[in-house]
């Protein structure tokens, strides 16, 4: 918290320490074995079909580039746009858009996994 000046909300400036130091950890470790997260699964406590439903979103989530995983992720956690756009460097209008384009390939992918 040393090098937060107050230019934004604490919250955002926590997102976007942490998104830029995912990513750049993504891009420098890419040639290393990663862990699946498959195993958190069990840890839904949830009725069947709901755990389903939140394993299918897991995987088309996964299907994403890391970039496109953060602001859905946030947007999941229900920050503004506004919010999302400070945190990733972007501007409102960038992130709405944004937004919308990985809406369509999540609902694209839902429905290429119905026709398999």
């Amino acid at each position: 918290m040393h090098g937060f000046r107050g230019d934004s909300s604490s919250k955002t400036w926590i997102y976007r320490v942490t998104v830029n130091s995912c990513l750049s950890t993504i891009r420098k470790q890419s040639r290393y074995r990663h862990e699946s997260l498959d195993a958190l699964y069990g840890l839904i406590d949830c009725e069947e079909f709901e755990k389903e439903a939140i394993e299918q979103l897991h995987r088309v989530i996964n299907l994403l580039d890391p970039e496109e995983k953060a602001v859905i992720m946030m947007w999941l956690d229900e920050l503004s746009y506004d919010e999302i756009g400070e945190a990733m460097g972007l501007n409102r209008n960038t992130i709405a858009t944004r937004i919308r384009r990985i809406k369509e390939k999540i609902t694209n992918e839902y429905k290429r996994e119905e026709l398999i």
